[in-house]
């Protein structure tokens, strides 16, 4: 397992080796982008003249024997096609965007990253593979503990599950780099958590996904953290600790609906009362916010099919920054105590 949090590569990258995100949200493995016969390339959405394409290139020919398992069944679930699919449909890229599925990466490339070229995602076979390990180690033992979230299935639990949706949930990751570098999107936070807040936008904006890659994100990151104490590598390190993110990806899907998910999330132990009061806010705030920067770069078909979305993120955020206000009025008049 490479050290959480900090890249030697000249690339922007995940940085947390085998702590990947997870979660196939319950979603069918049927393709969700189309593909060419015989070619390797696979490009998601379908709207002509839109600018530039994300396509995906299933490279197996440059792929290790060792590592083809892994290779496969990313390529058959359609975990990457879901996120491409869902961006092409939407935003108006101003040049073509490739992902590389193979072990024929760049130098340097030492897991899932974004490259210097600016045109390039490289998901090393490599990395699949580490990947598929960790999720196999982690599954039993989680199950064993009895520690799933009470609204993940079974199937949506399995080492495969959680294979595939951990690399979807990373890949949305690259693609937070990615739209921030190539659109030129003002970084107003360390793009490390910017880039954590596009992986959970995208994908729980996507009926194809929903919450559940987020909440497998978080126990797959818990887990794999081995529950050691953060090291002066993980307080330094560009990418948030890696507790912190389990918990922000926790929050951000139970404030997308705390009324469904409080039950499971909150009252089951996973979010602390203390966080839980800000989680409704926090997603709010978070997906107007990627709506309204994104809004400039939507294609015509795409703003026609994000409208309702969009207005909708924008009456959540005020009704959450107005209850959000009430709450908290609340919780300090409780902590003031009765006055002397």
């Amino acid at each position: 397992m490479k050290q959480i949090g900090l890249s030697t590569c000249a690339v922007l990258v995940l940085g947390v080796g085998a702590i990947v995100g997870c979660g196939s949200g319950g979603a069918s493995n049927t393709r969700s982008a189309a593909s060419t016969p015989g070619s390797g390339v696979v490009t998601g959405g379908t709207a002509p003249g839109s600018g530039g394409r994300i396509r995906i290139v299933y490279d197996e020919v440059g792929v290790k024997p060792e590592n083809l398992e892994a290779f496969r069944i990313l390529k058959q679930s359609g975990g990457l096609e879901r996120v491409v699919a869902w961006m092409n449909d939407r935003i108006n890229l101003p040049k073509d965007i490739t992902v590389k599925v193979t072990d024929n990466v760049a130098p340097g490339v030492e897991d899932a990253s974004f490259g210097v070229d600016g045109e390039t995602v490289w998901e090393p076979a490599f990395f699949l593979t580490e990947t598929l390990q960790a999720a196999r180690k982690l599954v039993p033992q989680v199950k064993t503990a009895g520690k799933v979230p009470s609204m993940l299935s079974e199937a949506d639990f399995t080492p495969e599950a959680v294979f595939v949706g951990g690399t979807e949930f990373i890949f949305g990751h690259e693609m937070g780099h990615m739209v921030q570098r190539v659109l030129n999107i003002p970084v107003l936070t360390f793009e490390e958590y910017q880039a954590d807040g596009f992986a959970a936008f995208v994908t729980l904006n996507n009926p194809s996904s929903g919450y559940k890659p987020a909440v497998q994100a978080a126990a797959l990151f818990e887990e794999l953290s081995g529950g050691r104490a953060p090291t002066v590598g993980d307080y330094s390190s560009d990418h948030p600790i890696i507790q912190t993110r389990v918990y922000n990806f926790l929050c951000l899907a139970a404030g997308t609906d705390p009324e469904k998910l409080r039950g499971p999330l909150i009252d089951s132990g996973f979010v602390p009362e203390g966080r839980a009061l800000f989680c409704p806010l926090q997603w709010g705030q978070l997906n107007h916010g990627w709506w309204r920067v994104l809004e400039p770069h939507l294609s015509p078909s795409g703003k026609s099919a994000s409208a309702a979305a969009m207005k909708q993120a924008e009456e959540n955020y005020n009704r959450r920054m107005a209850e959000f206000a009430e709450d908290l009025k609340k919780v300090q008049e409780k902590s003031a105590g009765p006055r002397r």
